[in-house]
């Protein structure tokens, strides 16, 4: 029986990668998706204003057509961004955005009324840990700035695969990884806390 495989392609700010070679990367790695498996694209924004890449922008035209004639093979799944931080100083370092893409094929949750006990277990969520409904839950990811891919990765992992799936990992040039399947555990991530910010009229009236 054939392995569902999914395939996450990450690449950060010192890659340099034109939009033909990205497309033609995206090109050679989606050979390894399986019907229902996952592409997730992980791209870091520059910290500069300046015209740049929009790599989510080729991914999607590559895969699925142009907007007024979009193919079938593939569906959008959903985006969000991650902004990271320092580790002491809890400052913004970088700011990343993610994309998930879905091929053809049975949805993930359609597995849960096969999957043995053992499975449904460890593929369960921490859904009352605060880091899950304060950062995971939402599309935009507060990570620590040393670990931002790795855990990035290992959420999609946790969230939409399961323990008998495969996903590989391609990052920047680097040859594809492996990446093994475990329970999300949340204990160690940040978790954001709102805070209120006033917003005036010229009159210095508060507006909200």
């Amino acid at each position: 029986m054939m392995i569902k495989t999914s395939v996450g392609l990450s690449i950060s700010n010192d890659c340099d990668i034109s939009d033909a070679q990205f497309e033609t990367k995206v090109m050679s790695i989606v050979s390894e998706v399986s019907s229902g498996g996952y592409l997730f694209l992980l791209s870091e924004y520059s910290n500069e204003i300046k015209p740049s890449q929009s790599l989510e922008s080729i991914a999607l035209r590559t895969l699925m057509g142009p907007p007024k004639n979009r193919g079938t093979e593939w569906n959008f799944f959903g985006n969000g961004a991650i902004r990271s931080y320092s580790p002491v100083r809890m400052k913004l370092t970088s700011t990343w955005q993610w994309m998930i893409l879905q091929r053809e094929g049975e949805r993930t949750l359609e597995k849960r009324h096969r999957s043995n006990p053992s499975h449904l277990k460890k593929s369960s969520l921490p859904v009352s840990h605060p880091a899950f409904t304060r950062d995971v839950a939402n599309n935009v990811w507060h990570l620590n700035e040393d670990a931002i891919v790795k855990t990035a990765i290992g959420r999609f992992r946790s969230l939409l695969t399961w323990p008998d799936e495969s996903l590989i990992h391609f990052h920047n040039n680097q040859r594809k990884v492996d990446i093994p399947f475990s329970k999300l555990d949340l204990n160690d991530d940040l978790i954001g806390v709102a805070h209120k910010k006033e917003y005036l009229w010229n009159n210095q009236d508060t507006l909200f």
